[in-house]
Formats: structure tokens, sequence, C-alpha cells
């Protein structure tokens, strides 16, 4: 995969592994001009792995990226963990998330499927 976002180049980057990190790191140097290769060995079909939270921090960075309509619609916004003990089910722990998120850092918190984002990240990256 090639991601190509001008005519004259800073750069030419190679990155090995079309996981998240790797996507995220991609459009990243796109953002910024550089020729962009992507090198991964598998053909990233299916499902793959599970539940990833994403907090605000890790948004504000795909947010930038121009991902924020897609995270919304196929994210969900919890409004908390929950800690539970394990025999009588009663909450010990909770931890607020959101709209406790959006007012302390103006971005909520979110939980995806792992194959949903990887699924965005690799057709934002497509399309660049």
């Amino acid at each position: 995969m090639s991601l190509n976002s001008g005519s004259k180049y800073l750069l030419n980057v190679g990155v090995v592994g079309a996981g998240i990190g790797g996507l995220v790191a991609a459009l990243c140097f796109s953002r910024k001009n550089c020729k962009v290769t992507v090198i991964e060995k598998t053909e990233l079909k299916g499902e793959a792995g599970a539940g990833i939270q994403l907090s605000p921090n890790c948004l504000k960075v795909l947010f930038d990226l121009g991902l924020e309509p897609q995270l919304r619609h196929f994210s969900s916004c919890p409004k908390s963990i929950d800690i539970r003990d394990w025999k009588k089910g009663r909450i010990i722990k909770e931890t607020r998330l959101n709209p406790e998120c959006m007012g302390k850092y103006g971005l909520p918190y979110y939980h995806i499927h792992r194959g949903d984002l990887l699924r965005i990240l690799r057709d934002h990256a497509q399309k660049r």
C-alpha cells in the first residue's frame, strides 16, 4: 500500500506492519508530505482480535487524521468501567468515563472492535 499526499515529497518512508500502530504512523507521515509505503505480510482479511479502548489522548490523534465520523459510527461510548465482586456481582470500583472525559479532556472515551478500527484505518490510508 502506498500513501501519496503530494507531488514533491519531503521523505520516502517505509512502514513495516499494517497493524494499528503502523497504519496510524503511515497516516501521520503522509500528512507531513512524506511518500509512505506500508509493507504487510498478511492479507488482513476477516475479524482481527477483540475490543479496544480508545482514550481521549488517542482519539485526539485519530480525530486529527479525519477519522471522527467513522469512529463515532462504529464505536460505543461507555458510561463507566465497573469492577465487580466475582461472587456477589456488586460493584466494588467504578471509573466514570462519559460524559466525564468530554468535560475534563474535551474528547470522549470509546470502545471499538479491533477489526472495525483496522478497517477504518486501512480504508482511510488507501484513499490517500
